[in-house]
Parts: structure tokens; C-alpha cells; sequence
């Protein structure tokens, strides 16, 4: 459990205690505000419940938006340390985790490594069958070094898996960044994801002309279309 999450549950349970003591000791505005007290501590405590992964209660699933204003606000690594926190809980893996500063990159960029992350977290749980997950992130030069390594049973990363796009996904997404993606995995040796991709300028460009390249494919497709309407 991350500390940003034990203080904020903590002040949640704080509020809680205090509110009902004032509503039910005492009068007139002290037991207002002690009702009030208790009504904001209980949201709290249920909204970050559901944030960091510790409530099977999803109130908020269908607003997308939501999830991204969190990541927003707590950033890549804080991201991170929730969706290991929920494997924790939800799976009883143990986690380590040695992340560094929150890296120079745009805010789709971390979406892109986070949805990268989430994949490989969600092989762990469905194929692994491991016990711990370690996680780091740290600066490499003008780079980002994302690995990702549990204990599992392993596979073999060069056969064909039809019907499973994920690792084809996972390349797609780390190569849109100008970023490199290496899985590292063995029968009974368990799995290791590194992913590299450039911060900073690099990053940014990297970004801008994936973008360009898109606009330029949609431009040729629509280009297509409309010869094929005139033929």
C-alpha cells in the first residue's frame, strides 16, 4: 500500500471518528458539522477506495473521463503504484517496486506506457501463475527504462498465439513512442518486459510524428475512398 494512500485513508477514518462523535455529543451547529464531517470522510474513504484498487465497488466505471483525471493528478509512477497495490489485494501477489521520479513525458505518452503496464499485469494474473511482480522504472540518459518481471511459469515469446493480440498490442503502443519493447521469457523461468522509450524533446517528437503519420494514412484512405466512389 503506497503512503499517499494510508495518509489519505487514514484522514478519511479521522473524519469519520470525529463526525460521529460531534452528531451524536453534541448539539445545534457542532453536531452539523459533525454530520457533515462524517458525510465527507465516509466519500473520501469510498472514492480512493475505488481509485487505488482496495473496493470491487466501481460506481464510476462507466466515466472513462474519471480514471483520466487521476492519472493526471497523480502521474505516471502514482499510477503505478495503485494498479501494484491492486494486485496486491486483489491477487495476493507480492510486489516490489523501485520507481523512480515521474519522467519528462507528455501526458498521452503515460497513458500509453500505462496501458503497456496494465497488459503485462494482466498476463501475470491470467497466465503466470506467480507469486511476486517486480516492478522499475527509472531514467536511462535521454531514455526511460520501464521492466516488468514476475516468477511465473513462463512461455515461449516467438510461437503464435492466435486469438491473443495483446503482445502485439503491447509492441504497437511502445513503437508509436519511438520506443522499443524486448520480452524476455522461458517455460518455468518466469517473464521479463523492458521497455524503453525516449523523455524529454525526443519524446514529444516521437508523438508528433506518429500523428502526422496517422493524419497521412487516414488522408491516403479517404483519398482511396473517394476514387473508388467516382470509379
Amino acid at each position: 500500500m503506497s503512503f499517499l494512500t494510508v495518509i489519505v485513508l487514514v484522514c478519511a477514518l479521522v473524519m469519520i471518528i470525529v463526525g460521529i462523535f460531534s452528531a451524536y455529543f453534541g448539539s445545534g451547529k457542532s453536531r452539523v458539522v459533525g454530520i457533515v464531517l462524517f458525510a465527507v470522510g465516509l466519500a473520501v474513504g469510498v472514492v480512493w477506495a475505488y481509485l487505488t484498487g482496495y473496493s470491487n465497488v466501481e460506481p464510476f466505471a462507466s466515466v472513462p473521463l474519471w480514471d483520466t483525471i487521476y492519472d493526471a493528478f497523480v502521474g505516471l509512477m502514482g499510477v503505478l503504484h495503485r494498479q501494484l497495490d491492486g494486485l496486491e489485494l486483489r491477487h495476493g501477489l507480492k510486489t516490489e517496486r523501485r520507481l523512480g521520479p515521474e519522467p519528462e513525458l507528455p501526458f498521452s505518452a503515460k497513458q500509453v506506457l500505462l496501458r503497456v503496464a496494465q497488459e503485462a499485469f494482466h498476463n501475470v494474473t491470467k497466465h503466470a501463475h506467480a507469486t511476486t511482480v517486480t516492478v522499475e522504472a527509472e531514467p536511462a540518459g535521454s531514455e526511460l527504462l520501464l521492466t516488468i518481471t514476475d516468477d511465473g511459469v513462463g512461455f515461449d515469446p516467438t510461437a503464435a498465439y492466435p486469438g491473443h493480440l495483446g503482445l502485439t498490442s503491447m509492441h504497437e503502443r511502445v513503437a508509436s513512442l519511438d520506443g522499443h519493447l524486448h520480452i524476455d521469457s522461458e517455460a518455468g523461468a518466469g517473464t521479463s518486459v523492458t521497455v524503453r522509450v525516449p523523455v524529454g524533446d525526443a519524446a514529444l517528437q516521437a508523438l508528433q510524428e506518429a500523428a502526422g503519420d496517422d493524419a497521412a494514412a487516414a488522408s491516403a484512405d479517404a483519398d482511396e475512398g473517394a476514387d473508388g466512389g467516382r470509379a
